[in-house]
This record gives C-alpha cells, structure tokens and sequence, in this order.
C-alpha cells in the first residue's frame, strides 16, 4: 500500500512537532548568552594566538564585573598601572586599581546587577605590548546608564597579560564615574 506521508496523520504529527520545536528553540548561540560581553573585533594585528588571548582576558575582565568579584578585577591590573578617566565636561579624574574597584563595589552594592559590554573593537599586538580599544556600555539593573570609549595599554609578564594603563572616555550626562 502505497501513502502519501504528508496524509499519514502519524507522520504529519511527527512532522509538526518537529517543525514547532525547531521554531521556537533559540539558535545555540544565544542561548544562556551572558550579559556582559565583547563584540567580535572590527580590526586585530599580530599573532592569532596573542589576539585569543586577549579576548579571553577582557572575557574575565567583563565576567568579575558583572559578578561583582572586584577583588580579582584589580589582579587583572599590573602593579602601578595608570588609570585616567575623562569626559567633555573636561575633568580628568586618575585612578589607583584598587581605588577604582573600590568605587565600582560602593555603586554596586545598590544594584541588583551590573555589566558592561565592549564593541567597535581594534586589537594591535607587538610582542608583549598590545592596545585594545572598545566603545563600551555600562548597565545598572539592565538598564544602559553610560557609554563611551576605553583604550588599555596591556602587557605580557610571564605568559600573561596584564593592563598596564587604561585611558576611558565616558559622554557627559551618562553618570558620575
């Protein structure tokens, strides 16, 4: 006996449960995406292995902030390193690592969550000297607050990466830090 399997009411059951689950299932992708994150890069130079690296470190970078885990945020920074906030409001405020993770926790302690997210991405690397420079957002309680530009001046000591300055850009009006 010869059937059409679309007239088959087994089939065409089977085949209907197969296409509903396959259209409302999010692509692997997307799914358990975490909130923080950083784009792909728009232009990267020197070693793929270097550039992997550093996407893994700003990974961490994003990955303790958002968890609120300050006390290995600061680890991420060499000892000594320079940190230099400025806006078009013309202030220039420096930074201690620690001093600036301090801030961050204080503003934090608020919040039900926190992250931020990096795109618009150049990575240069030369040796163990590298520059990564992001436009990035921050996001109090899932909601954007501030945005602007970060450059980071890393270093490799030991086979690994360090940040050994930090230069940010925040737009007026998007909050105090």
């Amino acid at each position: 006996m010869n059937r059409n399997f679309l007239t088959h009411p087994v089939l065409l059951a089977a085949c209907a449960t197969c296409f509903l689950a396959a259209a409302f299932q999010q692509p692997a992708h997307t799914q358990a995406r975490p909130a923080w994150k950083q784009d792909s890069p728009r232009m990267t130079k020197g070693p793929r292995e270097s550039v992997e690296q550093i996407r893994s470190f700003m990974d961490e970078y994003l990955r303790l902030h958002a968890a609120k885990g300050m006390d290995g945020w600061v680890k991420l920074f060499l000892p000594g390193a320079s940190i230099v906030r400025t806006a078009d409001d013309g202030k220039v405020i420096s930074y201690k690592a620690d001093e600036l993770a301090a801030s961050i926790t204080e503003e934090a302690k608020k919040l039900e969550s926190q992250h931020e997210t990096f795109e618009d991405i150049s990575i240069d690397v030369e040796g163990d000297a590298a520059s990564y420079a992001a436009t990035w957002r921050l996001f109090h309680n899932g909601k954007e607050i501030r945005r602007g530009r970060a450059w980071y001046t890393l270093v490799r000591r030991d086979g690994q990466w360090g940040i050994a300055a930090l230069a940010w850009y925040r737009r007026a009006g998007t909050g105090v830090r």
